[in-house]
């Protein structure tokens, strides 16, 4: 009766603890997925070190290694693009470059603005419908 009682309690304590032995840990990495987009506005090949300038005007500083990742040319000057980059040391290093087409200025201010006269329409039929309901005393 107590090797039954002992094998039991042995049994128990397996399950209990079986799934802790499995369980994933997680651990916390600092993620790659700090992003600017921009145009550099200055490069030192020999420092490994570019600035990207941003559309609100504020500069981003940045520093390349052997492992960052670029398209089939090196980005120059003046071209826009879009970089990757974690915190490491203090420094932005970045791992992905990625050439990007300048998104058109002019295009989003040549839309034209929704008429109005389709907004007037539709405050005047609801305008309509709640004066008939207060003149049948709804």
């Amino acid at each position: 009766m107590k090797l039954t009682r002992l094998v039991a309690l042995a049994a128990v304590l397996a399950l209990l603890f079986v799934p802790a032995a499995f369980a994933k840990t997680t651990t916390t990495h600092k993620a790659h997925g700090l992003l600017v987009r921009g145009s550099i506005s200055a490069m030192d090949s020999a420092a490994k070190t570019f600035s990207v300038k941003r559309s609100n005007g504020k500069t981003t500083d940045l520093v390349w290694t052997d492992a960052t990742k670029t398209g089939k040319t090196a980005p120059a000057v003046g071209e826009n693009v879009s970089v990757r980059y974690m915190v490491k040391n203090g420094k932005n290093v970045a791992t992905v470059i990625t050439e990007t087409k300048a998104a058109p200025a002019k295009a989003a201010a040549a839309k034209p603005a929704a008429a109005p006269a389709k907004a007037t329409a539709v405050k005047a039929t609801t305008t309509t419908k709640t004066a008939s309901k207060s003149k049948s005393g709804k």
